[in-house]
């Protein structure tokens, strides 16, 4: 990520290089970390949402999801564009793209519950229905 180096990271977090280090061996293993602290808050979504059945409980992840998503643009979206538009970094765009993935993947499982458990239309596209939740994340995620 342009502009990116570990003496910004560590300014920003108020620590010495010396002590980051201690932490983390190089810049992109810090970068990875963000990337999976990116990827918890989504999981953390199908989790922690509540209701019923599958149905309810995505109701439920788009409600929260909508409140959530309007205060954290900053904090959220913004590094994960530049996590993907950082072409030419080699490990970290695979790296996004792998958890991006992973994400979809819990969200295809909960509606393969639904529909086991009858709340879901058996006769929908799993994952059809997951880009849909994603692209309605990312849609309440945009500015303006």
């Amino acid at each position: 990520m342009h502009g990116t180096t570990v003496s910004r990271i560590a300014a920003a977090v108020g620590l010495s290089r010396g002590a980051l280090y201690k932490h983390f061996p190089s810049r992109e293993a810090i970068l990875l970390a963000a990337m999976d602290l990116m990827e918890e808050r989504p999981v953390g979504w199908v989790a922690q949402s509540s209701g019923p059945d599958v149905y309810r409980r995505l109701l439920d992840m788009g409600d929260r999801h909508a409140s959530w998503a309007s205060s954290e643009f900053e904090t959220f979206i913004h590094p994960l564009f530049e996590f993907i538009a950082a072409g030419g970094q080699g490990s970290l765009s695979r790296e996004m793209g792998v958890r991006q993935l992973r994400v979809l993947d819990a969200f295809v499982d909960l509606v393969e519950t639904g529909k086991r458990e009858g709340s879901i239309n058996p006769g929908v596209d799993s994952g059809d229905v997951a880009w849909s939740l994603l692209m309605f994340a990312w849609q309440r995620m945009s500015p303006g």
